[in-house]
């Protein structure tokens, strides 16, 4: 099996969308993780549905949660 085949296409969240933003669209598309890509195409960290809702501002950007750094791998790799 490869990763690629374990993938959902979703639009990603940009770092200056809200909390709110994120929050929506993660009760829109049923996910409870989403992926933040920057305006260049670099994927900048993964933010959880748990950490959005425990940050206190939900008009905060997306930029200032504490995002772990990501790791990726190419989409061909086996698993």
């Amino acid at each position: 099996m490869i990763v690629a085949t374990l993938l959902h296409a979703t639009d990603p969240l940009a770092p200056n969308d809200t909390v709110a933003d994120a929050l929506v669209e993660m009760a829109e598309s049923h996910l409870s993780h989403l992926p933040v890509v920057s305006a260049g195409g670099r994927l900048d960290g993964v933010v959880a549905e748990a950490a959005l809702r425990a940050w206190p501002d939900p008009e905060a950007p997306l930029s200032v949660l504490p995002v772990p750094a990501p790791v990726t791998i190419p989409p061909d790799t086996h698993v």
